[in-house]
Formats: C-alpha cells, sequence, structure tokens
C-alpha cells in the first residue's frame, strides 16, 4: 500500500473576440495608498495589487506604498500571511488583518519508503502590459516533485524539480484602440514567453529554522544581503514566514540575464521575492509537513524584440507576475512504487485539484475565468 497524507487554441493573435469598448487598462499616474497590518501596526511590503480589470498595478514598497489611480478601484490585494482583501472606494490607507491556516497531522515516513512524492495545486497573474496594450494571463496547475535523502539506487535527482502535470490558461488582449479579446492559450507556442509559473514555482528547503532573534521572543527579524534586506522571518498568528530577496546581492536591485538575451528576450529583473508559510512548530524548526504555501513575485522590464512583437509595440514592456503554491498530497514510496509511477506519467493527465484551504481568487480574474468558460467552453469536455 502507498502511504498517503491529503493536505486538504493556442497562438496570442487566435482570440475568440467580443468587441466592446475601448479601456485602457494601465493608470499612468495615480495617488499614493499605504497598505497597513492591523496586528502589528505596521506596513505591509511586497503586497500584490490588482485593479478591478484585473491588471497587476505592481506591489507596495518598502513603506507599504503604491500609487494607484481611482478608475483602477475596486483593488484586489493579496500578501503572504493575511487575509486577501478586496477595497471598493479609494483610500489613503488599507488595512490587512493576518490569516490563520491549519492542515493536517505530521506523518513520520514509514521505513522502507525513502523516496517522497509531494504534488501541489500551483496559479499565476501575469500582466504584460505596454502604454497602450494589455494582455492577461491566468495559469494554473498541478506539478509532481520526487525528493529522496541521501543515496537511493534507481532514484534521479532530476526529479526533485518541478514537473507539471496539468495546465489550464486564461487569458484576455486589450487595448485602448477598443480591442477586448479573450482566448485558451494551450502549453506551447510564443504565449509561453509571456507567463513564469513553471519557472517560479518550488518546494521550501527541507529544513528551514527560526532566525536566532525569534528564541528571544522577537516576532521579527532581517538578515541583510550585500546591498537590501536578503531575508525577513516572521511570526503571527499560527504563521511562520520566510521572505527571501533573490536581487538582494545586487547593487541597483536588478539583473539582467545573459540567456534572455539569446532568445530575443531582453529583460531586467526588477524584482524577484519568494516568500514560505508554515505553520508554527514549538521545535522551531520547519520542514514540508509544516508547509502551507508559498508565493513568488516578480517585475520584469522587458526590453526584447520577441516581447514587442507579441504586444504589436515599439515601446518596452512591464511584466508582473504573481504566483501562489499549495501542497496537495504527501506520499512516501517504495523504489518499485516511485519506478512505477514515472512510468505512467507520460500516460496519465492529473485532474486539476485546488485544497479547500486555497485562498480565495481575485474577483477580476474570477470573472475573466467565468467569461472564458461561457463564451469559449472547452471542447474537451
Amino acid at each position: 500500500l502507498t502511504c498517503t497524507t491529503k493536505v486538504m487554441s493556442s497562438a496570442t493573435n487566435a482570440f475568440s473576440s467580443t468587441s466592446g469598448q475601448g479601456c485602457p487598462l494601465v493608470s499612468i499616474a495615480g495617488n499614493k495608498t499605504v497598505v497597513w497590518d492591523k496586528t502589528e501596526n505596521s506596513p505591509v511590503i511586497g503586497a500584490a495589487v490588482i485593479s478591478s480589470k484585473g491588471i497587476i498595478l505592481g506591489t507596495t514598497d518598502a513603506d507599504g506604498a503604491i500609487s494607484v489611480d481611482a478608475r483602477d478601484y475596486p483593488l484586489s490585494l493579496r500578501s503572504m500571511g493575511f487575509e486577501p482583501l478586496s477595497v471598493s472606494n479609494p483610500a489613503d490607507t488599507i488595512v490587512m488583518i493576518p490569516a490563520s491556516y491549519q492542515l493536517g497531522e505530521v506523518v513520520v515516513t514509514p521505513e522502507g519508503r525513502p523516496i517522497t512524492r509531494i504534488l501541489t495545486y500551483a496559479r499565476e497573474y501575469c500582466t504584460s502590459a505596454s502604454p497602450s496594450d494589455t494582455l492577461q494571463l491566468y495559469s494554473e496547475g498541478m506539478f509532481e516533485y520526487f525528493l529522496c535523502e541521501g543515496k537511493v539506487k534507481g532514484y534521479k535527482k532530476s526529479d526533485a524539480k518541478a514537473k507539471l502535470r496539468a495546465l489550464r490558461r486564461f487569458g484576455r488582449m486589450a487595448n485602448s484602440a477598443g480591442l477586448d479579446s479573450i482566448m485558451r492559450p494551450d502549453g506551447s507556442g510564443e504565449v509561453t514567453y509571456l507567463t513564469f509559473l513553471t519557472a517560479g514555482v518550488s518546494l521550501p528547503e527541507e529544513e528551514t529554522a527560526e532566525a536566532p532573534a525569534m528564541a528571544a521572543g522577537e516576532t521579527t527579524d532581517t538578515i541583510r544581503g550585500k546591498y537590501y534586506p536578503k531575508l525577513i522571518y516572521r511570526k503571527s498568528g499560527n504563521l511562520f514566514t520566510v521572505e527571501r530577496d533573490a536581487l538582494a546581492d545586487e547593487k541597483d536591485h536588478k539583473m539582467s540575464p545573459w540567456f534572455f538575451k539569446l532568445l530575443g528576450l531582453t529583460m531586467d529583473i526588477e524584482n524577484a521575492t519568494i516568500k514560505t508559510a508554515y505553520n508554527v512548530s514549538a521545535s522551531g524548526k520547519y520542514g514540508l509537513h509544516d508547509y502551507v504555501y508559498s508565493t513568488c513575485n516578480l517585475h520584469i522590464l522587458s526590453k526584447g524584440k520577441l516581447m514587442k512583437k507579441l504586444l504589436r509595440t515599439n515601446g518596452n514592456i512591464n511584466v508582473d507576475s504573481y504566483i501562489e503554491q499549495y501542497p496537495v498530497e504527501i506520499e512516501y514510496l517504495t523504489v518499485d512504487e516511485y519506478k512505477e509511477l514515472r512510468k505512467a506519467e507520460d500516460d496519465e493527465t492529473l485532474p486539476i485539484t485546488v485544497p479547500n484551504f486555497t485562498q480565495p481568487l481575485a474577483s477580476p480574474i474570477q470573472s475573466l475565468v467565468d467569461r472564458i468558460e461561457r463564451e469559449l467552453p472547452r471542447r474537451d469536455v
């Protein structure tokens, strides 16, 4: 028996369109709004802010501030460790409430089952915007990992990386000239250059410990990188969170990977933040069985020819991606069971399973999904 723990048309120009009224989706200017933590009475840093059209407007800065135009309301806000929030009317200050999560019981690895299979559900909100055109993509999928401690004959280390086992995508193209078209992109084609779901998911480290200051009763602690804070630890209620800034050692907080240039995808990565949440452990140490969910926040300035071609613009393109990942199932396997599962992967498509503790979908994204399901029903259903 397998021991299981339950943790409760494709091209961008292939649109099925409902041409509507012109709708410039990107705010050019706005007023400063500050997002505040109700419990800690401190700014919420790195909260993703989504407009009424489903466009990612950006993330809050070190002061919890972001510029928002009145026409962007109602807003949807999402931040690791806080309840999702919808704000109907313009406000100078928005208050977020810390979230509380509870998962299943801890399961000890059975003897003779050295390989751990983790199945996760992940989703991405992604916006690519030029001054006049905006492409929205919402993606969700199932990812599979096989982990193994030590050396086990027959195990392949490459299986520790995320493997995509199921995928659904929903898209919308809109611009100030009146185009308002929807689509169902598949997992191939040029549109894949505009999403970062598969690149932005990963499991937390096998074991993470609280910062030393927390042993003395502190609820937060920060470890600096070369130029910016690199790790921020926070304990609130029954959640322990770790925030990692991948650009903390970059002088201008910017990275321009050379391999993107080879693909015509010249990009300046200006934000790359990964946050992981765990259920608070009395031991102060955290592993996969304490893992609640994780997020990845990216902001990229794209200067490459391919992206400009896809959005039909000569200007640079701002790309924002917000990814959430939740554990669905953990299994302990024998080597033989592991090999059998790997053989069956090519012939089996996993169902997309949304855990019951997943945060609600942002309202404008849910509206986009409902519209596409209604106007572009799947042929395989």
